[in-house]
């Protein structure tokens, strides 16, 4: 599995937001600030809480980069489709392994990459349909997996897929919720290059709880029961301004198949489907500490 590897290892760390350019729905590209010390004015503004009222910690200073993903999800409504599914002209199909690019369209699943030139083309696009646009910006925390609800899954829900071998087979799930799951790996001698793998997973929780080793320490959790389409796992690289694109394929009109269990949904009686467009950008941290 992916793990995100920090620049720089520290003991005490101090957390300060500044992400990289990344497209936005309602505001266009964002700005990329100034690296920030623990205690300026625009650390205590940082998502991962107040650090006004701390006393500065003498010694030396380092940045270590992580990782923060601002996703755009849009439902399109069917009848928007034909349109709105010409974004893909502006995304690049051909980053993922030619044969599971294949065996994802054919179970009704579409992955790609777009540049920052094909983000304003994309946008117009969407604009001519009725489209739903929902923000969102997920930061990763110590290198574990992110994970993106899509849908809940119905009680006794089928779900088919093609494999490899070009069978068609299907798993019953008595409920859970629908996960898209982002493993990760930053490549910071590739100018911060960022490794994605997607796995699509339905995760039940069974209402009992178990004890697992988390972190050296034995925790009591919540039992989950997961079910991962292991065969259907695109990996795809992602350079500085570059955004992942994943949406529902032509078959996805089959309501059977993995594409429309995961992508689409419905609402007061109206059909649609989901698109995800998915950001990566670095949060520069500066790390404080004493001598030893």
């Amino acid at each position: 599995m992916f793990q995100l590897k920090p620049i720089t290892k520290f003991t005490f760390l101090l957390l300060a937001c500044g992400c990289a350019s990344t497209p936005t729905w309602l505001g266009g590209a964002q700005s990329t600030p100034e690296p920030t010390s623990p205690t300026s004015s625009a650390a205590a503004d940082s998502p991962f809480g107040s650090t006004s009222g701390r006393s500065a910690v003498s010694g030396p200073t380092m940045q270590v980069v992580f990782l923060a993903f601002d996703m755009v999800r849009i439902e399109l409504p069917y009848d928007d489709v034909r349109d709105a599914r010409k974004i893909w002209n502006h995304v690049d199909e051909l980053r993922v392994e030619p044969d599971l690019a294949v065996l994802l369209a054919k179970n009704g699943l579409r992955v790609g990459v777009g540049s920052p030139q094909s983000w304003p083309a994309i946008r117009a696009l969407l604009a001519t349909a009725r489209v739903r646009p929902e923000e969102q910006r997920m930061v990763a925390q110590a290198g574990a997996p992110v994970s993106i609800q899509l849908f809940t899954a119905g009680e006794n829900e089928p779900i088919f897929i093609y494999g490899r071998d070009n069978r068609l087979t299907g798993r019953t799930v008595s409920g859970g919720d629908k996960l898209l799951i982002l493993d990760y790996d930053v490549r910071p001698e590739a100018d911060r290059t960022v490794d994605l793998r997607l796995t699509f997973e339905v995760r039940r929780d069974m209402g009992v709880m178990t004890w697992e080793r988390i972190d050296g320490a034995i925790r009591e959790v919540p039992a989950l029961e997961r079910y991962t389409f292991d065969e259907l796992r695109p990996t795809v690289s992602l350079a500085s301004g570059e955004f992942l694109v994943v949406g529902l394929g032509e078959t996805g009109a089959n309501p059977y198949l993995m594409g429309n269990r995961f992508l689409s949904g419905g609402r007061a009686g109206e059909r649609f489907e989901t698109l995800l467009f998915l950001s990566p950008g670095t949060i520069q941290m500066t790390a404080t500490g004493g001598a030893g």
